[in-house]
């Protein structure tokens, strides 16, 4: 019959102050105090490791200020590209304007060119050579 054998609820609070438990046999150490050991272990870790974290830290922050760097220059080359877009797009709406009016132009100047042509469906050789030499001149 042991004291860790006995409930501590059985215990009047009296007679707990003498149930501590003995050193343990295996490791010679009483475990209220193997807790207090392993927490100054781990205080001291985290002393021994606080420059690494320092510099862990430090490497991340450099990081971030290099994501946010990339970032803006991203958004002004992208500002950048869609003005250029923009411009392109005004350029192809001033061509496809000037595009429909050289055909109004074209339509305008075929039709008396068909009317000619009916009239006389082979055209002389004179009349050739003085096409061909307004046509020429400068």
């Amino acid at each position: 019959y042991r004291c860790s054998d006995i409930l501590e609820a059985d215990v009047p609070p009296r007679k707990r102050a003498f149930l501590l438990p003995l050193p343990d046999s295996r490791l010679g150490r009483v475990p209220q105090l193997d807790d207090r050991a392993l927490l100054r272990a781990r205080v001291n870790i985290l002393f021994r490791d606080m420059p690494d974290h320092r510099r862990t830290a430090m490497l991340l922050d450099r990081e971030v200020m290099y994501a946010r760097e990339a970032c803006a220059g991203s958004e002004d080359r992208s500002a950048a590209i869609a003005a250029h877009v923009r411009t392109l797009e005004a350029h192809v709406v001033a061509l496809i304007t000037q595009t429909s009016s050289l055909q109004t132009q074209l339509t305008t100047a075929l039709g008396p060119i068909e009317i000619l042509e009916a009239r006389d469906p082979k055209p002389q050789e004179g009349q050739l050579k003085l096409a061909t030499s307004i046509s020429l001149a400068p």
